[in-house]
């Protein structure tokens, strides 16, 4: 069974080609490409909301080193280098930890460092940087694969496939076991109206029991108060889908191209009020790009009073892209006159 990873090493596999990201894309999880859709879906919607002046970047990955302190890595065009947007650049003086934008030439992996300005092999700056996961093409594909591996290839919708492909190679042959698993990403960082904040994506419906949406211990409240002691503040987008995909016990309804769009509804949390609290929740984990299997794991409560409603439906290009204002308004905390939302009201619209 081909590995992936061996595969882009020795050039049999090249991040421009489509064939070759299709493969590379199915051996990925099935929980993992569905994400990888909506997270798309976000970031095309947020780069239409943002005005001159504000920027963002995404994917950037955060690491745990031997020594405690945070290593950053993000994947970017070589060409990219000298030309990186306000964002990226405020997230780097930001952090003020050691920082790696990493690029791909000749199918080989460099880590252009932030701080020194060196380049290197990316080998060189992981503290275990002998293995890697064996990545191997899923044998049983199906018609929700397909499916989603179409829509990140599909041109229309502006996907940037070279940087996804990059950045899943990033993730899963050299960080997932150069760092012994110590990592997680950052969906977005924005800067909108002079600030930074980290937006945490999600695409799911509150927790049916409970009644509300949790956020994970560890990674995402970690990540959010170590943050903010650097002044950035984290907040979290969900996309909310149609009651009958929310979980109650039954099987996930698959990914079905955004069947019932009236019915999906966008959702802006402030997540300050949280970072220190211990109104926990458990929530089952998924498997993940490692595809080992699901994990029990901890969440806290996000109350009610801190979740507004950013757009009703999927579409926020409607009545003149007010949704796209609202995403803004949400993130530079000027959303106004946002309606009161809680869990019957929204299993109520989604139904």
């Amino acid at each position: 069974m081909n590995n992936i990873c061996e595969m882009f090493s020795r050039g049999r596999l090249h991040h421009s080609a489509p064939s070759d990201i299709r493969t590379q894309l199915d051996s990925e999880a099935d929980r993992r490409l569905e994400a990888l859709v909506y997270e798309e879906l976000f970031k095309a919607h947020l780069g239409k909301s943002l005005l001159n002046g504000d920027s963002h970047c995404s994917d950037w990955v955060i690491c745990s080193a031997p020594s405690g302190n945070k290593v950053f890595y993000k994947a970017i065009r070589k060409k990219d280098l000298g030309n990186l947007n306000r964002a990226s650049r405020e997230f780097i003086n930001a952090v003020d930890e050691q920082a790696y934008f990493v690029y791909e030439e000749n199918n080989n992996i460099y880590a252009y460092d932030t701080i020194t300005g060196v380049t290197t092999d990316i080998k060189n700056t992981m503290p275990n940087p002998s293995a890697y996961v064996d990545l191997s093409k899923h044998l049983n594909s199906s018609k929700n694969r397909e499916r989603c591996i179409r829509f990140l290839l599909d041109k229309n919708l502006e996907v940037d496939a070279y940087l996804l492909s990059l950045n899943r190679r990033l993730m899963n042959c050299y960080l997932e076991f150069g760092y012994q698993r110590k990592i997680s990403d950052l969906d977005v960082i924005a800067f909108v109206n002079n600030k930074l904040s980290y937006i945490e994506f999600k695409r799911k419906g509150p927790a049916p029991f409970e009644k509300f949406f949790g956020l994970d211990t560890f990674p995402h409240q970690h990540n959010a108060n170590w943050l903010k002691r650097k002044g950035i503040s984290s907040k979290n987008i969900i996309l909310v889908p149609p009651f009958n995909e929310w979980k109650f016990d039954k099987k996930k309804v698959p990914f079905n191209n955004f069947h019932h769009p009236n019915k999906w509804q966008w959702l802006g949390c402030d997540l300050e009020p949280i970072l220190n609290s211990k109104d926990f929740m458990s929530a089952k984990g998924e498997k993940g790009s490692m595809n080992k299997g699901s994990t029990s794991r901890k969440q806290v409560k996000i109350p009610w009073d801190s979740v507004q409603l950013i757009n009703k439906g999927l579409e926020l290009s409607k009545n003149d892209g007010l949704g796209w204002l609202n995403l803004r308004d949400f993130l530079s905390e000027n959303l106004r006159d946002s309606p009161n939302i809680d869990f019957y009201k929204l299993k109520a619209s989604a139904t």
